[in-house]
């Protein structure tokens, strides 16, 4: 097995939910780590190898990022805001991301699809959202907060502009519903990766929903990572558009695992923190196959 250059793994059990693999040492070759000899990709449960693939995706990027989460943010306008504020219910302020409008708008520039549409601020929402997926976009990207209850990492939800005072919570069941045939997930939020592992139905968590709805893979986070402008993302969608021009006959799962394979690869040469496992370790690819 260590010979493969290839590995599709199945996290089987809690213990190995969240194991940051890329980083692991590579025991059965010269001294380095997995990601030198070995692209990953992991797999929820082993039932979905048996998922047929879905047709080919239109070419073109989805970004949402950015979004409203305070009724003091300046993009709301005055009635807006009188409106919201006078809602009923609590009302719940998450951190603005203030370099993820950069990093969607340089995925979008380096991803080089045909067309390309950006909700940001005011238009990051669930209505919105439904209506540029019929498309059926190639990318999905979101730079948005993903949240959760304590202790219950299978209900994490994308959290999207302020609705009646609230941040507009796009949930896994929500995204089940939705039609991305072929596409590719990419959440770059904190604590995408994690969910809950079901006896023999695998790992249920935003992921999974993503795959459930045609999603050929599913770009997550393990662990917070920082607003930073999407610098690890750059080189990640660098390397992705190459693989899509020297390799288009290979499906876009493969082609996501190699482009993060070569992303991680760059950032481990870093003097500062990119450098570090802790910063770049953090992202997996999720697919079916």
């Amino acid at each position: 097995f260590s010979e493969k250059s290839e590995w599709l793994v199945v996290g089987d059990g809690s213990l190995l939910n969240g194991v940051p693999f890329a980083g692991l040492p590579d025991v059965s070759g010269p001294p380095g780590r997995l990601i030198a000899r070995h692209t990953l990709r992991f797999l929820p449960s082993e039932l979905l190898l048996l998922v047929p693939a879905a047709e080919r995706p239109a070419s073109s990027f989805l970004g949402v990022a950015d979004p409203i989460y305070n009724l003091a943010d300046s993009r709301l306008a005055p009635h807006v805001r009188e409106a919201e504020s006078s809602e009923d219910g609590a009302s719940i302020s998450l951190a603005r991301l203030v370099g993820s409008e950069k990093e969607i708008r340089t995925a979008a520039l380096l991803s080089r699809m045909s067309d390309e549409e950006l909700l940001v601020g005011t238009r990051a929402t669930i209505q919105n959202l439904r209506k540029s997926l019929v498309a059926s976009p190639e990318i999905v990207h979101f730079a948005v907060h993903v949240v959760s209850p304590a202790g219950q990492a299978q209900e994490a939800a994308l959290a999207l502009s302020l609705k009646h005072g609230m941040p507009e919570l796009l949930t896994s069941e929500t995204i089940a519903t939705y039609h991305l045939p072929g596409s590719l997930v990419v959440m770059s939020g904190c604590f995408s990766e994690p969910g809950k592992t079901l006896p023999s139905a695998g790992l249920v968590g935003l992921s999974r929903a993503w795959l459930l709805a045609g999603a050929d893979a599913v770009l997550v986070s393990a662990w917070p990572t920082p607003d930073d402008s999407g610098r690890f993302f750059s080189e990640f969608y660098r390397h992705l558009q190459a693989n899509i021009e020297f390799k288009p006959a290979v499906p876009l799962a493969n082609r996501a695992a190699v482009a993060l394979q070569q992303a991680q690869l760059d950032m481990q040469r870093n003097k500062d923190y990119s450098g570090s496992p802790s910063f770049w370790a953090a992202y997996n690819v999720v697919s079916k196959e």
